[in-house]
């Protein structure tokens, strides 16, 4: 069903969504309590790691903040692709479901039943 449908869309777009979240929280987390960063420091300095911006501006200084941050940024990298894949497999969904209502539409045009 179309409400069927529009569930399972919401779902895949909200689970990426609240994954970006956790991440998120997870880094600022691990600045305020591996490097000492106040929660705005920590998120501000977890945006660069995640854009890859990187001004440079505040660095890690801690080894276990340095252990931390090469597993993040691999784990986001992961977390890239999988929201790449969930973004493009919703719009090949929706494309693919266009597609057959329009064949439907076409083959009772063309093939009508009676």
């Amino acid at each position: 069903s179309k409400l069927g449908r529009a569930c399972q869309r919401l779902a895949r777009a909200c689970c990426p969504a609240a994954l970006v979240i956790v991440v998120v929280l997870l880094g600022v987390f691990a600045g305020v309590y591996l490097e000492g960063w106040h929660p705005i420091t920590a998120l501000y300095v977890v945006v660069q790691i995640m854009t890859t911006v990187g001004y440079g501006d505040v660095v890690v200084a801690s080894e276990a903040m340095k252990v931390f941050m090469t597993v993040y940024v691999l784990a986001n990298l992961i977390l890239v692709a999988y929201f790449w894949q969930s973004f493009t497999q919703g719009l090949v969904d929706r494309s693919t479901e266009r597609l057959c209502a329009s064949m439907r539409a076409a083959r009772q045009r063309l093939l009508p039943r009676g």
